[in-house]
C-alpha cells in the first residue's frame, strides 16, 4: 500500500482478461496504480493513452 492525497491505494493491480475475434477491445479505464497485464498467445494488443492534460498516444 502506498498513501495518496485520496488515501491508501495499492502499489500495483494485476489484470487478467480475454480479448477474443469475437470481443477485440476492451474499455477505456483510469488506472491509478502500476498495472501487470498478462499476455498469452495471439496477435499483440495495442494500447490508446491519454493523459491529463488531454494529450493522446495511439
Amino acid at each position: 500500500m502506498v498513501e495518496t492525497d485520496s488515501g491508501p491505494r495499492y502499489l500495483m493491480t494485476s489484470i487478467y482478461y480475454l480479448l477474443t475475434k469475437d470481443a477485440p477491445a476492451g474499455h477505456f479505464h483510469f488506472n491509478q496504480s502500476d498495472i501487470v497485464h498478462y499476455y498469452r498467445l495471439g496477435d499483440a494488443i495495442q494500447y490508446s493513452l491519454i493523459f491529463p492534460d488531454g494529450g493522446k498516444l495511439w
